[in-house]
């Protein structure tokens, strides 16, 4: 079977970015108009996080926003696989955001989540007797030393589970977003199946653009990012930049219904 595309950094594809840019130019523009004012308000709020929690909502929105760039370019690219992963993460750090804005001590549950990926690591790699000269005598006695301070010091022990963290916040609906996007951010049937030619029986291989990732992965990003941003504003009460985030979405809340490519599922995110 035939090898079609040449992937996605090859000069073959400029001229498809081009088009991908000029065919979703309205959303692309919204897009980057969206990451300008949310990068806006983090101004506006770090020259005011103080406390434990508020320093914490600021680096997610930090994070989200990084992962909205991603998305950004990724669908520029036409990369599907890509984007729709890191929209996945982006979705999942405001569901953390929505979590602690509705419970300080969420931020408890955080730090016992790390303290756990922590300990099971270093456990894993004490417990590695194969590789044992590789990571060396010295890493293996500072792994043992913080085994034990981490015990000895009482530090709970957790896991955050992203469902639970959508729906404390009350973004459950866009949690089947997550999910729809857990398919691609995962070599599943879902995401293999990109990479493939003919449906149900294989014909061939791709390795090219997909012309469905701007309006899918990109528009169904967004959301997340003004979810971030509506969160924050009731801890923060950045009115300069705020204002202007609603004015905006007026434009996103119409997108599927004036022509432009989409499936509607973009309609199901709106300002409370």
């Amino acid at each position: 079977m035939e090898l079609h595309g040449e992937g996605f950094l090859s000069p073959a594809v400029d001229d498809w970015v081009k088009r991908n840019q000029e065919k979703n130019h309205a959303l692309f523009a919204h897009a980057d108009r969206l990451r300008d004012l949310a990068l806006d308000f983090a101004r506006e709020i770090s020259q005011v996080a103080s406390s434990k929690r508020e320093v914490t909502l600021t680096t997610l929105l930090l994070r989200a926003i990084s992962s909205f760039e991603g998305v950004i370019l990724l669908s520029g690219r036409g990369m599907f696989v890509e984007a729709r992963s890191i929209a996945r993460n982006a979705l999942e750090t405001a569901f953390y955001m929505g979590a602690l804005v509705e419970d300080p001590s969420f931020i408890d549950k955080m730090i016992a989540d790390h303290a756990k990926h922590r300990k099971t690591l270093a456990t894993e790699l004490l417990n590695d007797k194969a590789h044992a000269d590789v990571i060396g005598s010295d890493v293996l006695e500072r792994l043992q030393r913080f085994l034990s301070d981490l015990d000895a010091s009482g530090q709970e022990l957790g896991k955050v589970v992203s469902e639970q963290a959508a729906r404390q916040s009350d973004m459950a609906p866009l949690y089947s977003f997550f999910r729809d996007f857990s398919g691609d951010a995962h070599p599943t049937v879902q995401s293999l199946s990109r990479y493939t030619d003919g449906r149900p029986d294989v014909t061939g291989f791709l390795l090219q653009p997909d012309d469905e990732c701007a309006h899918n992965a990109l528009a169904h990003s967004i959301p997340a990012l003004y979810a971030c941003i509506m969160l924050l504003q009731p801890v923060f009460q950045a009115e300069t930049t705020y204002s202007k985030v609603t004015d905006h979405f007026r434009w996103f809340a119409s997108y599927g219904r004036k022509g432009e490519q989409d499936d509607g599922r973009a309609n199901d995110f709106q300002i409370g």
